[in-house]
């Protein structure tokens, strides 16, 4: 099964900590560990919860200070955990980023014009950028991780994702039905590769690990070593827990860093529109609570970046895998 250390023997592409560092502040609280909360119909303190849940790093922020962080195990602060499925909101964002600057031209671009490759491919006819970004575009998903010839196995394990992508089939009209697919997110990265000349993870290091200070390196797991070789985008980011809190901080602010809009307001808005949102998972986005406004990046093994921005509030868990 996938793991926490599979960049040991994978391929991946290395992301270069930033040159000016955001460091957030600390002051360790001795009742954060005591405080209440809900666990399904009974209070618990933080602490019970913890022994509960046993994570590898657990991190609580409040404006901007660091309150309560520990590791557990062989994990420590300088660990760089596989975020799995958050990586899709990091993608998601990448997207959005592509679409102001003009070189992708709309959410209603079809994913035939994007990629040529996909023109007579009768599967793929159809969809746009937005059933990609909504998990709408009617391709199958098989995820059965005890398979090993399933789409899990054969995606995460695999060599050539953008061959294997094309083989996949249809099985409802784009728009139609919600089918989580971590497919939609690969499709995006082709998409992004193509439209900004760069790798991924290079667009990544450009558009948001310089930009918010990203204090470690971090890897993004690949299908191959070669230069043809895709980011694995449904997954595989790594980083320290301290550095995703970041990406929770860049939410927190509606997309704005230190003043900077790093993510487009027009993008935001589309995420968090509870109008259109027909699903709790939108545009690679958990949404916990409309009001007040909560929401959650999550992967497997129940990695999670919890933000609360009524309360300016951040939770980073991060859990063996």
């Amino acid at each position: 099964l996938p793991g926490h250390q599979d960049y040991k023997f994978m391929p991946s592409r290395k992301l270069q900590a930033s040159q000016t560092p955001f460091l957030f502040a600390q002051k360790a609280s001795s009742e954060i560990g005591n405080l209440k909360m809900r666990y399904w119909y009974y209070l618990i303190t933080l602490e019970e919860l913890i022994e509960k849940q046993k994570p590898a790093a657990f991190l609580v922020i409040h404006k901007d200070t660091i309150l309560y962080e520990k590791y557990f195990g062989k994990f420590d602060a300088g660990f760089q955990y596989n975020s799995f499925s958050v990586t899709k909101s990091f993608v998601n964002s990448l997207v959005g980023i592509a679409i102001e600057e003009g070189k992708i031209p709309s959410i209603d671009a079809k994913l035939t014009e994007m990629l040529p490759e996909f023109r007579n491919l009768p599967n793929f006819q159809g969809i746009e950028i937005k059933h990609l970004l909504d998990m709408t575009a009617g391709l199958e998903a098989r995820w059965n991780a005890l398979n090993p010839f399933d789409h899990l196995a054969r995606s995460y394990y695999g060599k050539d994702l953008r061959s294997f992508v094309q083989k996949i089939k249809r099985v409802a009209a784009p728009g139609e039905v919600f089918q989580y697919n971590n497919f939609n997110t690969v499709l995006l990265a082709m998409i992004l590769e193509k439209r900004t000349g760069m790798t991924t993870t290079q667009y990544l290091q450009e558009k948001l690990w310089n930009p918010l200070g990203m204090e470690s390196d971090g890897i993004w797991l690949t299908d191959n070593k070669d230069s043809t070789g895709i980011e694995k985008a449904f997954c595989c980011l790594h980083a320290t827990a301290r550095d995703f809190a970041k990406y929770g901080r860049l939410y927190l602010h509606n997309g704005n860093w230190n003043g900077k809009q790093l993510i487009p307001c027009a993008w935001i808005d589309r995420i968090f529109n509870m109008e259109s949102k027909q699903w709790d998972y939108q545009m690679h986005t958990s949404i916990m609570d409309a009001e007040p406004m909560t929401f959650a990046f999550r992967g497997l093994y129940n990695q999670n970046i919890y933000v609360n921005p009524a309360e300016e509030l951040i939770i980073v868990s991060m859990n063996p895998a």
